[in-house]
């Protein structure tokens, strides 16, 4: 009984780091998506609308993003987002790293 407990204990472990760890890379990925998208479609917005669309999708994501975070330069019709942050991972205080993530749209084309 107790193996089997312990088993369990490990199992649940395992699975709760795994989801900890990879929350921020799921963020990450729905979020470099959408900002691929409104790259795209947001052809005749002003930088600032733009970037307080970037903001309210980094918000949905959970993504820790500030303005200063945040590049606009124009191409052509459109523009070209650069973002950088940073979350840390945190495992019950007994793992954190911290993790730098960024996105250029120049590189979707």
């Amino acid at each position: 009984m107790i193996k089997k407990l312990l088993c369990l204990f490990v199992f649940i472990a395992i699975v709760y780091s795994g989801f900890q760890i990879g929350k921020p890379y799921y963020h990450y990925r729905a979020f470099k998506s959408d900002l691929e998208d409104l790259a795209k479609v947001e052809i005749g917005t002003s930088p600032e609308a733009l970037q307080q669309k970037i903001i309210d999708v980094a918000e949905e994501y959970s993504v820790p993003l500030k303005e200063k975070d945040i590049a606009l330069s124009k191409r052509g019709k459109g523009y070209v987002i650069n973002v950088s942050w940073e979350e840390e991972i945190n495992i019950l205080d007994i793992y954190r790293k911290t993790v730098d993530f960024s996105v250029n749209t120049s590189q979707s084309d």
